[in-house]
């Protein structure tokens, strides 16, 4: 280890005499921490969370700095544990992102398409009653609660601007990134080309995204026992872990402080990835 520690400090000591300047800070700030930062604020941008960019850096700094006092904290050995800690760094500026993808966005998803019935319901009584498309869509902004208040009135900002509501819609489209809404844009679309009955349409969608939201829901019930499967299979060897190191920390050390620890914990953490991606695959149905 003390050969490794060696080896390590003078590599380290040749990188930052030898490389230049710029090219650690295309690197590491443009490349990683700038990137992370335009993402995460693209991302905020999308659910409706405006966030400066000084605000959104700092945010990403302090998820990436406490990630990597946590684990120089946590492991027995300094030098590995600074080593490791600048390695996670990086990973933990892109919490933010993996946690505002995988679960805001999501949730935020699923609310959206649960309101696309009663929203398309008011849009198809409107047209019937001769209002046209734009007006509709104001009454769905004025009568329905976010967030499919907050995308179709953004449709509607967009038009008022001069940006066809053809284009709004394939914005909103993108955002949203689910069938029952590219199945709404293309058919408002199409519609608005070539002439037909919108509102007998709009039924049609309304009845679609209900029978999909039944088979869904039948199917989130028939995969629940696999996805508690895959979340007891990714906790045990944590648990396991923790629980032993509790016990007789002097046996677990060795893990985190010598070369073949290293290679087994790798090892247990990509059979444990595989398994979890094999289980996530198996239970995941699309409608």
């Amino acid at each position: 280890m003390n050969i490794l520690v060696i080896l390590g400090t003078g590599l380290c000591f040749f990188l930052g005499a030898y490389v230049p300047y710029s090219f650690w800070e295309d690197l590491v700030w443009n490349k990683k921490i700038l990137r992370n930062r335009d993402e995460l604020k693209s991302e905020y941008e999308d659910i409706f969370k405006l966030k400066t960019e000084k605000e959104v850096l700092k945010e990403i700094l302090i998820w990436g700095f406490s990630v990597a006092l946590f684990v120089i904290f946590i492991v027995p050995n300094k030098y590995v544990g600074v080593v490791m800690g600048i390695l996670l760094f990086f990973w933990g500026m892109r919490l933010p992102k993996m946690y505002t993808s995988a679960i805001v966005r999501k949730k935020r998803v699923s609310e959206f398409t649960a309101q696309m019935i009663d929203a398309l319901t008011l849009m198809a009584n409107g047209l019937r009653s001769g209002l046209n498309v734009p007006q509709t869509l104001q009454i769905v902004v004025d009568e329905m609660p976010a967030p499919v208040s907050q995308e179709f009135g953004l449709v509607l900002d967009q038009n008022r601007i001069g940006v066809p509501l053809e284009v709004g819609f394939e914005n909103l489209a993108k955002r949203i990134k689910t069938e029952e809404i590219y199945i709404f844009a293309t058919s408002v679309n199409i519609l608005r080309e070539t002439g037909g009955n919108m509102a007998e349409t709009f039924d049609t969608i309304v009845k679609t995204i209900r029978e999909r939201s039944k088979l869904q829901n039948k199917i989130n019930a028939l995969t629940a026992q696999g996805r508690t499967a895959g979340i007891i299979v990714g906790c045990v060897p944590f648990g396991v872990a923790g629980m032993m190191y509790a016990i007789d920390p002097d046996l677990v050390r060795p893990l985190f402080t010598t070369l073949p620890g290293f290679v087994i914990i790798m090892i247990a953490l990509t059979l444990v990835g595989a398994g979890l991606f094999i289980i996530n695959k198996m239970v995941q149905i699309e409608v």
